[in-house]
């Protein structure tokens, strides 16, 4: 059986496996490993599933990723969340459908000092959702805007997503985490716009307007002190040179543990369950990139990049017309991943 024959049969079998619900790190490691076996033998499969778990797991750089997820959830435990969603709410209240507004600005204020998308869409989710059922708000349209609010922890530093991507492509960590800090902040004001139009010319969605929040937009300014001082501490001291990015990881898991006991939110329990949380969310992130760089040196191997590449080369296709079958692709995997 030819290696591209064998590459075609593994993309078929990730696929299925995929549909049928199997782990996306599990599918990719069975495939990969099963695939190189095949064209190559057993001992080198095995020795390529130790080499790249080891190596993976011993990459300097990718140590950042569970300081900025325990950050993000010693945060939550921390109640910042709320905080957060009470000051955007203190400014949007009276805009007709502004608890759904104030859930996507919240997310983006709790997206920069939390390193972790699923601490940010969980915390949302637990705060925002019930108030806006409280006002008898369309129950799609709030499940709708704290997802959509959640994914803004992937874009907005401290990302522990844009740390991996950093890895993978092999560019700077610390320049790529400043890097998405316009587009997080464009994202989140263009999202805030989409939930107060959909609003406008929906108005069933957000039939009773919001109570007054009790607070004063300077006390909704100082509710959030934390905010700015943790995200100017971890991303100024990378965007000046003063830190890498994993004492910048390492201070803002410090700050974030100083502010949960000045505050007296954090319970030990709190605390306990933030550790274990960011212990299962590192392995699922390492799993992924280790299932990654399994299944990807088994691509190469079967040399379906190559001959792929060489076939488009040959098609009288426009340059845009191939870019959008790569998005299409890339979204169809997309929504199969989770």
């Amino acid at each position: 059986m030819s290696p591209e024959v064998v590459g075609i049969l593994g993309i078929i079998a990730l696929v299925v496996l995929l549909f049928m619900r199997v782990p996306v790190a599990i599918a990719m490691i069975g495939v990969g490993l099963i695939g190189f076996g095949i064209m190559t033998n057993w001992t080198s499969a095995l020795t390529r599933l130790g080499s790249d778990a080891f190596f993976t797991s011993s990459l300097y750089s990718l140590s950042v990723i569970p300081l900025f997820v325990f950050m993000g959830l010693v945060l939550a435990a921390s109640a910042l969340g709320q905080d957060a969603y009470r000051a955007i709410d203190a400014f949007v209240w009276r805009i007709r459908g502004g608890l759904g507004v104030a859930t996507i600005g919240a997310s983006a204020l709790f997206g920069a000092v939390s390193g972790s998308a699923v601490a940010s869409a969980t915390t949302m989710s637990v705060v925002a959702v019930p108030e806006m059922r409280r006002f008898d708000y369309d129950p799609g349209f709030s499940a709708a805007t704290a997802a959509v609010g959640g994914t803004l922890g992937i874009l907005i530093p401290p990302s522990a997503i844009l740390v991996l991507y950093g890895v993978l492509t092999e560019e700077p960590v610390g320049q790529v985490l400043i890097g998405g800090i316009v587009p997080g902040i464009i994202t989140t004001a263009v999202l805030m716009l989409t939930a107060y139009l959909v609003v406008r010319y929906r108005p069933h969605y957000a039939p009773r307007p919001a109570e007054p929040p009790g607070l004063t937009k300077w006390a909704a300014i100082r509710l959030v002190w934390a905010v700015p001082v943790i995200f100017g501490i971890s991303m100024g001291g990378i965007y000046l040179g003063v830190f890498t990015p994993t004492e910048a990881g390492a201070a803002g898991a410090f700050l974030s543990i100083v502010y949960g006991v000045l505050t007296r939110r954090m319970s030990w329990e709190g605390f306990l369950g933030a550790v274990s949380r960011t212990i299962r969310t590192t392995a699922f992130i390492f799993m992924l990139v280790i299932s990654g760089q399994i299944f990807g040196f088994f691509l190469s191997r079967s040399r379906i990049p190559i001959e792929l590449g060489v076939w488009i080369e040959t098609l009288e296709i426009a340059p845009w017309v191939i870019v959008t079958l790569i998005f299409v692709v890339y979204f169809i995997l997309g929504a199969l991943m989770k």
